[in-house]
């Protein structure tokens, strides 16, 4: 259940980020907001070709994905930010139910050339932490531009599912 639940929070987070970045300006999406941190634009870019790297090494193809990854890059470099967005849900979606639904191994190529085998969720695992971390980043960007921020920790995600229930019982998740 562990697994299920963290792929659900992650669209459930990647949502909640994504509600607040639309309502940014063009000058705000782009401005530098420091040397460290940069725009909103370059983390929310970085947070994109993080999770087209994944589906590269599952050897996935995405629709909008072109034949190499430079060329995927060059084309979501161009993007709107609408276009952006829609892009990062696209891209969340698929993580998502991966996590729920892929089981197995890959094999991942070294930078020397040798090669390691990994379980396939722990490779999803690996971008949704990635994630999670720019996630954080965009807050600092966010905060710098004086903009709310996100609040998606995990325990608010249970949190607002519980309220959100019909006859507002608490529930206990549990493994099923």
């Amino acid at each position: 259940m562990g697994l299920k639940n963290l792929g659900l929070y992650h669209r459930w987070a990647g949502k909640k980020s994504r509600e607040i970045l639309s309502g940014l300006s063009e000058e705000e999406f782009n401005r530098d907001c420091g040397e460290i941190l940069g725009s909103v634009r370059q983390k929310v870019e970085h947070i994109i070709y993080s999770l087209i790297t994944c589906f590269s090494h599952l050897n996935e193809r995405l629709s909008f994905m072109e034949e190499s990854l430079q060329g995927t890059y060059l084309k979501v470099a161009g993007y709107t930010i609408e276009q952006l967005l829609d892009c990062w849900d696209d891209i969340d979606e698929h993580l998502s139910d991966g996590l729920i639904n892929d089981s197995g191994t890959i094999e991942l190529k070294r930078k020397d050339g040798g090669s390691f085998c990994l379980m396939r969720d722990d490779l999803y695992l690996q971008y949704i932490l990635h994630t999670i971390y720019h996630r954080g980043q965009v807050n600092y960007c966010l905060k710098f531009l004086s903009k709310p921020r996100i609040n998606a920790d995990y325990l608010f995600y249970f949190d607002e599912l519980d309220t959100s229930l019909e006859d507002n019982q608490n529930i206990c998740y549990l493994p099923e």
